[in-house]
């Protein structure tokens, strides 16, 4: 240890103390500054604090315990070491000077080796602690620059998430809407007398226009997963009913391809609870696949709920090589040369159902033979928390005490054109009396002076949206139980719970087709021939 780089204040009343003791010390290299009186010690040891304190005990004005006292409770000289020398002996005057707050306690007359070594460890010490305190100090400094960082960035991240969610509800609306006009003029054209060269026509632009329209649902399912705003909604489920409505859908499909689906179970032993909706999609997409990749043979689809659903469809298609198995579930990924590639799609279907197992705490494997097909299995939980009291009037049957009405009387709000077009082109086929608003302001006007006994309502418009518009309509006297049915491209769980809560009855999303329209007239509308 260098002494020099080490001070040391000592306080003894006796001079001749002060002179030998600090002779000593100055000859082994420390800094020594002496006083006989307490007071002047403290002064100085606050405004330059030293690395070490030797104090005698007995001193006129103020005596050793006390100047410890008062150095123990200054922020200067808190932390530094106090020796006492002293001539008192005993055993009481050693616990009073450590209780005062002394480190050491050496009696006169003593050995000045036995000192020197006492003083250098006790410095040795205080330089460690200040050390340590520094490294303590930095570190502390660090952590809270770092956790700012870390708060910054993860602002950063919320900020940039929010933004990202706020383009995807708007790219969302920006996409369904003009994808609602072209599909709903498409349908349109199909009920006209058009040549049979228009016809071939039109059904391709027909087939061109769905195709687009399921791989934007594609894109935007995944970006609501992506983007964690899909929510799941658990209720009983009749797994075999589902299943087969189901595959009935695909059915036809298939037989195009000489391809038969056949169903088959095993253990059903409980009730399974889970989100209908979610499954649904999950075996649309596997069905699609094991079609789309099949030429021949049959798709096989096996399910039991022995506590748990499993669920396996099994194809005689062209399968998949071992090198692709890790990447089928990432999203935008092709089996095939995208300059060659002989089926259509994404590479997104898959990554859809992995994410929405995920959600669920379910899994999928796959079992594949090149040349000769391929079986995926999923497996999901039972939804054990579900409670009865979790309802959800989004698309559920309901038993209404439905009005009966000769001359139907329909408002279409919607900002869209084009979408007013369609939607007034269908309705009017039907002998319905249409009329028209623009805005939901321009839809309170129509409301009270048409009085119409059917609403469909667009969400996002100007002036005024079409919730803030049902709120108002809703306290309109005689409106309060008209049937008010919102067509709309805002199709995120939160956005449709939001709908309904401000006193919409139903949520069509756009595109939406003739059928959607009609059925949903009829369930909240009986005509007189019924």
């Amino acid at each position: 240890m260098n002494s020099l780089s080490s001070e040391i204040i000592i306080v003894d009343d006796l001079p001749d103390n002060l002179d030998v003791l600090g002779k000593v010390l100055k000859e082994e290299g420390f800094n020594v500054r002496a006083f006989i009186r307490g007071s002047a010690a403290l002064k100085s040891a606050v405004q330059a604090p030293p690395d070490l304190f030797l104090i005698d005990i007995i001193m006129p004005e103020m005596d050793g315990y006390e100047l410890c006292g008062k150095l123990k409770n200054n922020e200067n000289t808190s932390d530094i070491p106090v020796i006492f020398l002293s001539s008192l002996d005993n055993i009481n005057e050693k616990l009073k000077a450590f209780e005062a707050g002394g480190i050491d306690y050496i009696t006169k007359p003593y050995q000045f080796s036995e000192v020197l070594v006492r003083i250098r460890t006790h410095i040795k010490l205080r330089k460690l602690q200040v050390e340590l305190k520094t490294l303590n100090r930095q570190l502390d400094t660090r952590v809270k620059e770092r956790t700012q960082e870390l708060e910054d960035r993860n602002r950063e991240l919320k900020e940039a998430v929010k933004v990202k969610s706020d383009f995807l509800a708007n790219i969302n609306h920006e996409l369904r809407t003009p994808l609602n006009g072209v599909s709903g003029m498409l349908s349109v054209l199909q009920t006209m007398d058009i040549s049979v060269s228009e016809r071939y026509f039109l059904d391709m632009a027909v087939i061109s226009a769905e195709h687009l329209s399921s791989i934007v649902q594609d894109i935007l399912k995944y970006s609501e997963i992506d983007s964690g705003r899909l929510k799941l909604f658990s209720k009983p489920v009749d797994i075999r009913k589902l299943i087969q409505n189901t595959s009935n859908l695909y059915r036809s499909r298939a037989a195009e391809k000489g391809i038969e689906i056949i169903i088959s179970s095993g253990a059903m032993s409980k009730t399974f609870i889970g989100d209908c909706t979610r499954i649904v999609e999950i075996i649309e997409k596997l069905l699609s696949n094991a079609i789309k990749f099949s030429e021949s043979g049959n798709i096989e689809i096996y399910f039991e709920v022995d506590q748990d659903l499993t669920l396996s469809i099994s194809d005689s298609g062209i399968g998949i090589h071992p090198d692709k198995l890790t990447e089928i579930f990432q999203p935008f990924q092709q089996l095939e040369d995208p300059y060659t590639k002989k089926y259509e799609g994404v590479g997104i279907g898959l990554p859809i159902i992995k994410s929405l197992l995920n959600l669920m705490d379910g899994e999928i494997s796959v079992k594949t033979e090149i040349g000769k097909g391929s079986v995926f299995t999923i497996k999901i939980p039972n939804n054990n928390s579900y409670r009865e009291s979790e309802k959800s009037n989004i698309n559920i049957e309901l038993e209404l005490n439905r009005p009966e009405i000769n001359n139907l009387k329909i408002l279409i709000v919607e900002d869209e054109i084009i979408n007013r077009m369609f939607l007034k082109t269908l309705l009017n086929k039907t002998g319905y009396y249409v009329f028209e608003a623009c805005n939901g302001e321009a839809a309170l006007k129509k409301t009270i002076a048409e009085s119409p006994d059917f609403i469909f309502m667009d969400i996002g418009m100007p002036v005024m949206n079409g919730m803030e518009a049902t709120r108002h309509i809703r306290k309109i006297k005689g409106f309060s139980t008209i049937p008010i049915i919102a067509l709309t491209a805002h199709t995120h769980r939160e956005d449709i719970e939001k709908i309904l809560e401000s006193g919409l009855d139903e949520v069509l999303s756009k595109p939406y087709k003739e059928k959607d329209i009609h059925s949903v007239i009829s369930k909240y509308i009986r005509s007189s021939s019924n």
